[in-house]
């Protein structure tokens, strides 16, 4: 695998593949991308702008909607400016194939309050391109999430 810098990056988007919604070049590391917050669930009540709490669990969906091709997956990594407050992140890989918006757990392990707002960068996502393209993408292996918007809880919940 290696992983995929910002001039492919933004080559990639600019065809349609990795964000193909809501895609800020700003948002664009020399190594990754950072996707942005759209909205923060916490004891089942959404919001755009919230503060989460010291001991407090939330689901934060992104802003950008992915369009993962069959070759390439997503690390996704807390910025270190969240994670020197105290934050924990629950995140997965996104995987090749994949459409849609990304949901990911975080903790407050800290002791003071932490500020979420909407169109902030939370974590970065570095993108590695696998040796060949997948047999079978994500759709074909389960789609559980496929082409989902906002807030996804664990299908296994619903």
């Amino acid at each position: 695998m290696a992983i995929i810098g910002d001039d492919e990056i933004l080559k990639l988007v600019s065809t349609g593949l990795l964000i193909k919604e809501n895609f800020s070049e700003k948002s664009v590391t020399p190594n990754g991308y950072d996707f942005r917050i759209h909205m923060i669930r916490m004891d089942g009540t959404d919001f755009e702008n919230a503060e989460l709490p010291p001991g407090k669990y939330a689901l934060v969906s992104s802003m950008e909607y992915f369009a993962m091709p069959k070759n390439i997956i997503g690390n996704i990594w807390i910025r270190s400016s969240f994670a020197r407050r105290g934050m924990i992140g629950s995140f997965g890989v996104i995987d090749a194939g994949y459409n849609g918006n990304i949901t990911v757990g975080i903790f407050n392990a800290g002791a003071q309050p932490i500020p979420l707002n909407a169109g902030e960068r939370l974590a970065q996502i570095v993108f590695s391109r696998l040796e060949k393209e997948v047999q079978m993408d994500y759709a074909s292996r389960s789609g559980n999430y496929q082409g989902k918007r906002g807030i996804n809880e664990a299908a296994d919940r619903k």
